[in-house]
């Protein structure tokens, strides 16, 4: 059975202070519309439960998956870890994911990531076609979309779900998670993605050649 790994280390500039950031990172509901094709079906116990479709061509996968995730909000770090297969049992995901918020500057921040994912099955081998580069795609778009979401949204936001005595309103008309299923977006284009990252990839190569032809 085809095995990927891929490690993760971006990270986004955001426009705005380093606790706004974090008020708006750790709300799960806030997060997925900067994922296209995920969305939140519950949460529970700590734990979070989520799905993600991927379109590959006329293909259509759909993930299921649990995130449990770890906070210190005193420091602005947190890690991640995620589990999930598709629907027909043929691909399975584990990933884990720490982020920080730092500051830059008096009313700016830096997010940064790191960590790693493996898919084991069907869609190890798609994986693998443009590894790092298919990921580092995926991870800037996220970054971008953080950033422009965030930035836009203002520092208006409730107060977060773990930190002790709250119980943060989430806008009008929210529902609890229980009962609430957040609208999925539109399925991630992984085909898309992929020729992106190759073109990154070409582009870094040519660079390279460049460079090493000068010297």
């Amino acid at each position: 059975m085809s095995t990927a790994k891929i490690t993760i280390a971006e990270q986004a500039a955001v426009a705005a202070d380093p606790a706004t950031v974090w008020k708006y990172i750790i709300d799960p509901h806030f997060v997925v519309t900067c994922i296209p094709g995920a969305r939140v079906l519950d949460e529970h116990d700590g734990v979070v439960d989520g799905a993600l479709e991927v379109r590959l061509g006329p293909t259509v996968v759909n993930f299921l998956g649990t995130v449990e995730p770890k906070y210190d909000h005193d420091a602005l770090t947190a890690e991640l870890l995620a589990r999930g297969a598709d629907k027909g049992g043929r691909t399975r995901a584990q990933a884990t994911l720490k982020f920080r918020v730092l500051p830059d500057g008096s009313s700016a921040s830096t997010v940064v990531f790191d960590g790693g994912f493996e898919l084991v099955g069907g869609l190890a081998g798609f994986l693998q076609t443009g590894g790092a580069h298919l990921t580092r795609r995926m991870m800037l778009d996220f970054a971008g979309q953080l950033a422009a979401r965030v930035e836009a949204a203002g520092p208006s936001v409730p107060p977060a779900a773990d930190e002790p005595g709250d119980t943060p309103p989430r806008g009008p008309g929210h529902q609890e998670p229980a009962t609430a299923v957040t609208p999925p977006n539109a399925p991630v284009n992984g085909l898309r993605l992929l020729v992106a990252a190759l073109w990154d990839w070409l582009r870094s190569a040519v660079r390279h050649h460049d460079q090493r032809s000068r010297a």
